[in-house]
């Protein structure tokens, strides 16, 4: 990417962990291009913000970009998509940055299209080329494939080599930290907790609620100093009530009640997150703590695991891995309902014991 000293447009859509994952490449081009307006072209809420919250609520706060415009992804009314290229247009963004899952041709030539009409110059990422646009096998391991993470850097000329734990920084500042002190202050001074998040966009994704009772049945034994919060969307709420009723020393249910970046807030405070294979997972790596991750195998392995600790997640190699299905109603969920509780309890309390618990007024790192 040529160096510039005027406006950037990175096109990003997705949710949570979507974002999350392209952290590194929105990193690397603020430190390439540290005087530039850096403006996000990104979706709004395709559920309403319920469980997919668009990029900018996540980036704004961050530094890593300076404005956002909203694309209307799904639309096919073109008075819309023209009025979002005449503000493109407006702005004159020297390049543009296509930091956007795996796509089709077609879907490639369409947004090609669009951008063209936009006047934009050059969208670096958008072709990227032979092997750019898939997730390459890890040498040595024929079933696994490189992160997200890594096939992002490397579609828009990054070596994946630079990943490291601090592009995966949200840089949360002091004021998103103290607004989430009041909420925690219920769980007493010093206590320490576990973060947990039993929600998932995706049917398959979910362990279901058996899997979690029988877990914190399990954990009662090991952990019981800890207290629980729970983070995630409201409509997660009542499940996650009825898991906090089986804990001895009780916790919080924040669920519906904190923006993603409060979120993240909470979590840097917390000793471990256990959790699907999900958005907040994301959120809680992305601040260095322990991360015990549930993973149906519906992706190929390796592809979505949490950076730095793909020691801990739970993943169960069954013939029909890398299926992409949303339901499964031909295996049951084979896959994720392989995955018992009592090897995650273990995980689990051999990590709590390995790590330092944190206090919860005392974010990690400070």
């Amino acid at each position: 990417m040529a160096t510039a000293r005027n406006s950037i447009l990175i096109f990003s859509i997705g949710s949570l962990g979507d974002t999350l994952v392209a952290l590194p490449a929105y990193h690397l081009i603020r430190e390439r291009y540290p005087d530039c307006r850096i403006v996000l072209l990104t979706n709004s809420p395709v559920d309403g913000g319920v469980k997919a919250a668009p990029s900018h609520q996540i980036l704004l706060g961050s530094g890593l970009v300076d404005e956002y415009l909203e694309y209307p992804h799904g639309s096919r009314d073109w008075r819309a998509l023209a009025a979002v290229a005449a503000k493109i247009r407006t702005l004159r963004p020297a390049q543009g940055v296509y930091l956007m899952p795996v796509r089709t041709v077609g879907q490639r030539l369409r947004d090609a299209l669009f951008f063209a009409a936009a006047g934009l110059p050059v969208m670096h990422g958008l072709w990227p080329g032979k092997d750019k646009d898939r997730h390459l096998q890890v040498q040595g391991r024929p079933e696994h494939r490189e992160s997200e993470a890594s096939r992002l850097l490397r579609s828009i000329g990054f070596d994946p080599r630079l990943l490291e734990p601090r592009l995966f920084s949200l840089e949360l500042q002091p004021a998103e930290r103290d607004s989430v002190q009041p909420l925690l202050a219920p769980l007493g001074r010093g206590r320490p907790f576990s973060a947990l998040s039993v929600g998932t966009k995706v049917p398959v994704n979910d362990w279901g609620q058996d899997r979690w009772q029988e877990l914190l049945d399990q954990l009662r034994q090991t952990a019981s100093d800890h207290a629980l919060v729970f983070i995630g969307s409201a409509d997660e709420a009542a499940r996650c009530d009825q898991l906090l009723a089986r804990w001895p020393t009780g916790g919080l249910n924040l669920c519906g009640k904190l923006s993603p970046r409060q979120s993240a807030a909470v979590l840097e405070r917390a000793a471990l997150f256990i959790g699907h294979d999900s958005g907040p997972m994301h959120l809680a790596s992305s601040v260095g703590i322990p991360v015990v991750s549930i993973f149906a195998a519906r992706n190929k392995p390796g592809v979505w695991f949490p950076y730095g600790n793909e020691a801990n997640v739970f993943y169960k190699l069954v013939p029909c891995h890398g299926c992409r299905l949303s339901v499964c109603p031909e295996h049951e969920k084979i896959c994720i309902r392989s995955i018992q509780s009592a090897e995650v309890a273990t995980r689990v309390t051999a990590l709590l014991a390995e790590h330092k618990t944190p206090s919860p007024t005392t974010p990690r790192g400070q």
